[in-house]
């Protein structure tokens, strides 16, 4: 009887002593502090990779912090008064060449009126007005063509960043699938968008400029319907290859986001079924963290899609001031009879329409394609 209770007490002792050196637990908070360090993060990573520029633009639009909570303050007037500054700002240069231009054109005119039609001083008036506009507009758009190529490869180098951020919280949100779609996609555009950028649409606009200077500088060589047919089909392949990727980009998110969905459901009721009392409650503790990622996710994306515009919207708005600026005059140019001007002027307005197509398309790849992953939900 008593080697009975031996073996009896000497477990008894052990537990006791086990318990005698255990400490409280607690559960960490995952609550809304949490997710806000993880969301300052992944911020932190993605404004330190900006340019300078960039931060000031979000600065003054009110996002001047790695915090997730400006973007949803985000106040819609002062976007509105930030663009409408920015229109103040670069409107000054356009109406100095407007002014400019026009003066010429008339000073031409009124030269032109004292020579006789088809006479040779009337050829050399004609030819030395355009020359002159020629210098005059050069530099000024030039310089503004040469901003649209910088935010495009600016974009694309800032796609290094953001892919393996936002596809990590894609994966860590419970979507591993839907994450191996948008990084494979959007590195395969990274890199298209930075190659083209040098081998095809700088060549291009290059081109482009060139024959529009030649057609207006010597009449005999048309190159207009050449032009506009480029110009045409220039813009159709880009709306062409817009949608193509788009369609691939929503076709494999949508495929990836069924089997995410099916993969969360599955591990939940493993876990409900499989660990006994508390699986339950460890089932709705997953689906709170996965809810928590998925803010994050989607503040992530929101942010890049403000990062993108700021980077595109002031270069398309000073192309489309541009091009009016330069529609304008082209068509105070045909009423004063100015004929190659007004060749010149609309072949720089075309040319410059053309770049902004460009800047454009790369704007909405990059926007529409984080739109599209974050519409998709498990």
């Amino acid at each position: 009887m008593n080697r009975k209770l031996k073996w009896i007490f000497v477990p008894v002792f052990i537990v006791f002593l086990l318990c005698m050196f255990t400490y409280t637990c607690f559960a960490e908070d995952s609550s809304e502090s949490g997710v806000t360090e993880q969301a300052q993060a992944v911020f932190s990573e993605l404004l330190s990779s900006l340019e300078e520029e960039t931060k000031e633009a979000l600065s003054e639009i009110g996002i001047d912090d790695a915090d997730y909570t400006q973007l949803l303050s985000l106040s819609p007037k002062r976007v509105v008064d930030a663009i409408l500054e920015l229109i103040t700002g670069k409107m000054s240069e356009k109406l100095k060449a407007v002014g400019f231009v026009c003066a010429l054109l008339v000073l031409s005119a009124v030269l032109e009126g004292f020579a006789q039609p088809g006479s040779t001083m009337h050829s050399v008036f004609s030819v030395f007005t355009t020359l002159l506009i020629v210098v005059s507009l050069l530099l000024p758009v030039s310089e503004s063509l040469v901003q649209a190529f910088s935010a495009m490869e600016l974009s694309s180098n800032y796609l290094l960043a953001y892919i393996p951020a936002f596809a990590g919280v894609i994966s860590m949100s419970g979507k591993p699938l839907s994450s191996a779609a948008y990084s494979s996609v959007m590195i395969g555009l990274s890199n298209l968008l930075a190659q083209c950028n040098v081998k095809v649409f700088l060549p291009v606009v290059q081109v482009f400029f060139s024959l529009n200077i030649a057609s207006s500088v010597q009449p005999k060589y048309a190159f207009n319907s050449l032009v506009a047919f480029f110009k045409k089909a220039v813009t159709v392949l880009l709306g062409f290859s817009a949608t193509i990727f788009t369609g691939l980009l929503a076709i494999k998110g949508s495929l990836a986001s069924a089997g995410d969905s099916v993969a969360v459901r599955g591990v939940k009721m493993l876990v409900g079924s499989a660990v006994p009392v508390v699986g339950s409650a460890l089932s709705d503790a997953y689906t709170s963290v996965l809810g928590s990622i998925t803010l994050i996710q989607n503040a992530v994306g929101i942010f890049g899609i403000v990062v993108f515009a700021l980077m595109h919207v002031p270069v398309i708005l000073d192309l489309l001031l541009w091009y009016l600026a330069l529609s304008f005059t082209a068509s105070v140019s045909e009423a004063l009879g100015q004929k190659q001007a007004a060749t010149l002027l609309n072949g720089i307005a075309s040319t410059v329409s053309l770049v902004n197509t460009l800047v454009i398309f790369t704007a909405f790849i990059l926007i529409i394609s984080t739109g599209i992953m974050l519409n998709f939900k498990n």
